[in-house]
């Protein structure tokens, strides 16, 4: 599945779930261990998610997503609302952005699941762009139901910011890579995953933080981007 038009929209999804009028969303998306099924963003102009979750939760199983390229913002899976929503054996990319994260969480975010999966922020595209912020997971202005349980990350294989950089003549704007961030106090459990990392610049870049975990009731979008 992917995203696409005749022209490069300003924003394009590979698959949108929201809730309807009569009730909560709740698809199965994947394949199995020997046909995984894939789903991307596709090029747009400002924003390219392969998944966008909006009040409405999802399964997913041996998929692998994508988000697009050559956009301001590309994000794998953008959960917003969201909460109830399982990953597992998937492989999440960020995408070719400027701005890219493998998976973002925001607002209700209860028993969300991240497992036994891969997720990776940034990757570099095909144009000189360089991504300037990366994160493999990244929740913010989080909220959680007294009944339900805190998201939850854990057993993948691999979480990673990707690669960022800055040129070294422009380190007055620096980049940033994440492995995972819980910001604005967000309640994410982190346990038992094989490996964390930020990431690392191109060659002849600059990078200037890369950090595995960040836990902070801070913003910690810094001055170089907006909101995820």
């Amino acid at each position: 599945v992917q995203g696409s038009g005749t022209s490069t929209p300003t924003s394009v999804t590979g698959v949108k779930i929201t809730r309807s009028p009569s009730g909560e969303a709740h698809p199965w998306l994947g394949g199995s261990s020997d046909d995984r099924s894939r789903v991307e963003g596709g090029e747009a102009t400002i924003s390219s998610f392969g998944i966008h979750a909006i009040d409405g939760a999802f399964e997913a199983e041996y998929l692998d997503v994508e988000g697009g390229a050559d956009s301001h913002f590309t994000i794998g899976v953008k959960l917003e609302g969201a909460a109830g929503t399982r990953v597992s054996e998937s492989k999440i990319t960020g995408g070719k952005g400027l701005y890219c994260a493998a998976v973002s969480a925001s607002g209700a975010v209860g028993d969300i699941v991240l497992e036994t999966s891969s997720l990776e922020g940034c990757k570099l595209g095909s144009t000189p762009q360089v991504p300037r912020w990366g994160a493999g997971v990244y929740s913010e202005s989080c909220s959680v139901d007294p009944v339900l349980s805190a998201p939850r990350v854990s057993n993948n294989v691999d979480i990673r910011g990707g690669v960022a950089g800055e040129k070294l003549v422009d380190q007055d704007k620096p980049s940033s890579l994440y492995g995972v961030g819980a910001v604005d106090g967000c309640p994410l459990e982190i346990s038992a995953n094989a490996a964390i990392r930020g990431g690392e610049p191109p060659k002849n870049f600059a990078l200037g933080t890369a950090i595995g975990v960040i836990c902070s009731f801070d913003n910690g979008k810094g001055s170089n981007r907006d909101s995820l």
